[in-house]
């Protein structure tokens, strides 16, 4: 943590890596570890990549450091596919503060990142975050972060839109493992703010949603399972109340 800073550090300090123009052997040596902590799995291949990228742009190897975010991106990308698939049985509060710190860096970053692999990132973190603050109990944050994703529609007549515009994204691996898990949650999200709403506008927002979430599900390229089929049909006859 001395030489890299803490990846769960919130007050700004940094490394010591990060307080000079290092040589272009430390950045070799820099990318042996990060490659190393990429083949045995550890999360911390992110915060060696993120200080690489940040590390390369001091010495104007604009390249190196494009290349290391893009590692960073691949090697946390599975982590979150699996973490959302399994979020209610193994919870790992490191993973989405890590999540956040390498959002900030493409955000502000000025490299030409491949757009499926960002784009893939993106979604993934703003589904694991509905995922993450809905466990914690903070749907209100679940379904402002849901509201937000374009990946997701939410009137009917937007459904093959979105469809057409992110057919890749839905092809990605990593987002499809994530779809059962994720559309169960956004139901129940709907389902839950129903309930607890007697607003007339809101309710038909929500029943648009459920609607849409639906419509949006059965046309998949891929087909959904017949269990995800039926739990939503079930769970959206209570928006229609």
């Amino acid at each position: 943590s001395r030489l890299f800073g803490r990846i769960d550090d919130r007050t700004g300090r940094e490394g010591e890596l990060l307080r000079s123009v290092p040589s272009v052997d430390l950045l070799d040596a820099m990318e042996l570890i990060a490659r190393e902590l990429i083949n045995t799995g550890s999360i911390l291949a992110v915060h060696v990549l993120i200080v690489l990228d940040r590390c390369s742009c001091a010495r104007k190897e604009y390249t190196r450091g494009a290349a290391a975010l893009h590692s960073a991106i691949r090697s946390i990308t599975p982590k979150m596919s699996h973490a959302i698939h399994s979020v209610r049985q193994h919870r790992d509060p490191q993973l989405l503060h890590t999540v956040n710190c390498l959002h900030e860096d493409i955000s502000t970053s000025r490299h030409d990142l491949p757009n499926d692999d960002v784009d893939t990132f993106r979604t993934l973190r703003a589904l694991l975050t509905v995922h993450v603050t809905s466990i914690q109990g903070d749907d209100e944050t679940a379904f402002r972060v849901v509201s937000a994703i374009p990946f997701i529609p939410h009137t009917p007549a937007a459904v093959s839109d979105v469809l057409q515009r992110y057919s890749d994204l839905l092809r990605s691996d990593d987002v499809q493992t994530t779809l059962d898990v994720s559309c169960r949650l956004l139901m129940h999200l709907y389902v839950s703010r129903f309930n607890h709403t007697q607003s007339y506008d809101s309710r038909n927002d929500l029943r648009q949603r459920g609607q849409a979430l639906m419509l949006w599900v059965v046309r998949w390229e891929s087909p959904p399972s017949a269990a995800l089929l039926d739990y939503l049909s079930s769970e959206q006859e209570k928006l229609m109340c």
